[in-house]
């Protein structure tokens, strides 16, 4: 927060007799003009920079989208209508449409950046990923749930935090970690929940499988959100839920947050941390570290949690490791297994080529890692469910420093953009996704063969952002991905047919990660011949 430096100017105006009235005007006089000073000399150097900047390298301001709306009242009117109707990210792509893609927007007293240019987003995730930082956009929405999480970091803390979830918690070695004993036990479980030639929104099933997964992963216990579960259990699951949505609400209202009411919040983080801190007791209370336990094979029975006390015994750092997991895991992956079963239901050819594919190359027994490694076209339909409904459809970073952007500049789009310290930078891969620009003119239809033989990365020149890149993508999406494969396989081998059982249009619920706002709504038919 900006430090104006008030506490001598209260001292002084404590100073200042009542029957001096004009005293305390000249020293607000004074304070406004000292403000006003130090905004235009900022503008003024910016300006100066920007000169230099394009002497350098050619830079050009990108388009306005509307030049006469100086404080940016228009742009804050319009982006709260679409979001309370659903409809920001196809406004996004409208608006890329009509005004390049790359251009400025006025939101009160910023001048915000907007780009669906691939080449802009590799500048700022890759190329120049030291340039920018996102802790100043999000680091407070996770207060006071998480201290230290790597949501809230950047720089050499980030980077430590990174590895530790990379080496110590093993997401570089999935064997290790991932059970499939656990996965098989947890999908036959859903099997139950699922009615026969009944209308049902997968969507909550899924939702509940991965908290029950994702629990289980993290501290060894399941959630049991599928079965009975306790009401110490019950209370968690929904106060995970709970927040999960009060923290993407904050990150859509932007500085309006700060008045947000954190009651509820509070009272969640209550009961997450009781929840997680009696596991992270009982683990560090285990007498022999982890690796020395005696296992049949390196992932059962793994559990992140004793793997990170085996490096850490700060019950803190413990519990914000844990903590992050168990908020990004649940959504993020029932998210994308409903984008892919509700593709799936509405393209027959697509789902019967699927499964054709499955149980000629696994069979009817669950999958192995090798058999799922194998499954090409598997990996098409879910490349291809990620481009139509990427998890995390929108982003964006603010300069540490003074930099560029390669394109988007000049009345042809061709030039660098110069951008100030401080400066916003908004990304869409939503918008990128479905450019005909890259993807071709059917890049609104659903074609999981575009992906084969790598024909989808090689035209689009690698505009593909799913979990974004770089240094800061995703750490565990090659966990999520066999995670979602398994449970898409087993589904596949399970059940015949399955009919969309609502025909509403698909509509944004923008949370923590995309979804569809109507749900998953299916009918299913089983195999005869499927594994009870």
């Amino acid at each position: 927060m900006l430090n104006l430096g008030l506490s001598p100017l209260v001292a002084l105006f404590d100073t200042i007799e009542p029957h001096l009235p004009s005293a305390r005007v000249v020293i607000i006089l004074v304070f406004i003009s000292v403000v006003l000073l130090s905004a235009i000399t900022q503008a003024f150097a910016r300006r100066r920079e920007a000169r230099r900047f394009s002497k350098l390298f050619g830079c050009q301001p990108p388009p306005r989208d509307n030049p006469y709306d100086p404080l940016g009242l228009r742009k804050i009117i319009r982006s709260t209508k679409t979001f309370l109707n659903k409809q920001s990210l196809l406004t996004a792509v409208k608006l890329f449409s009509e005004h390049g893609n790359t251009y400025t927007s006025r939101v009160l007293t910023s001048n915000v950046v907007f780009t669906c240019d691939p080449r802009n987003i590799k500048q700022i995730l890759a190329t120049r990923f030291a340039d920018f930082e996102s802790s100043p956009l999000r680091g407070h929405l996770f207060k006071p749930l998480l201290s230290h999480s790597i949501f809230q970091l950047d720089g050499p803390h980030w980077k430590i935090t990174r590895e530790r979830y990379r080496h110590e918690a093993r997401f570089s070695n999935l064997r290790s970690i991932l059970d499939l004993g656990r996965q098989e036990k947890s999908f036959q479980t859903l099997l139950k929940c699922i009615p026969d030639h009944q209308p049902f929104d997968l969507y909550i099933l899924f939702r509940h499988l991965m908290m029950d997964l994702t629990t289980g992963f993290c501290l060894g216990d399941s959630a049991n959100s599928l079965t009975y579960q306790t009401p110490e259990k019950r209370e968690f699951a929904e106060a995970i839920t709970d927040i999960q949505q009060r923290i993407a609400a904050g990150g859509f209202v932007g500085p309006l947050s700060q008045f947000m009411s954190k009651k509820q919040m509070r009272i969640d983080t209550q009961i997450i941390h009781r929840f997680v801190e009696k596991y992270i007791d009982e683990s560090l209370a285990k007498p022999i570290p982890y690796d020395k336990v005696d296992k049949q094979s390196e992932s059962e029975g793994y559990n992140m949690l004793d793997a990170l006390a085996e490096f850490s015994r700060d019950k803190l750092e413990l519990r914000d490791y844990t903590t992050t997991i168990l908020i990004a895991g649940t959504e993020s992956t029932s998210s994308l297994l409903s984008s892919v079963m509700y593709l799936l239901a509405r393209n027959e050819e697509v789902f019967l080529k699927l499964r054709q594919s499955v149980l000629e190359i696994v069979g009817r027994e669950p999958p192995t890692f090798t058999q799922i490694k194998g499954l090409a076209y598997l990996r098409c339909v879910i490349n291809e469910a990620l481009r139509f409904y990427p998890p995390v459809p929108i982003n964006a970073r603010i300069a540490n420093t003074a930099t560029t952007l390669p394109v988007g500049g000049g009345p042809d789009g061709k030039s660098p953009v110069y951008i100030h310290k401080g400066q916003k930078v908004v990304f869409s891969s939503f918008a990128i996704h479905r450019s005909t620009q890259i993807y071709g003119e059917d890049a609104l239809v659903f074609r999981p063969e575009r992906w084969e033989n790598g024909e989808a990365l090689k035209e689009g020149g690698g505009a593909f952002f799913p979990f974004l890149l770089g240094p800061r993508a995703c750490p565990g999406q090659q966990y999520a991905l066999i995670e979602s494969s398994y449970v898409i396989v087993r589904l596949l081998q399970t059940f015949r047919e399955i009919k969309p059982r609502d025909l509403r249009p698909w509509k944004e619920h923008m949370g923590l990660n995309l979804r569809n706002d109507n749900g998953c709504w299916l009918e299913v038919v089983r195999d005869d011949e499927a594994l009870a």
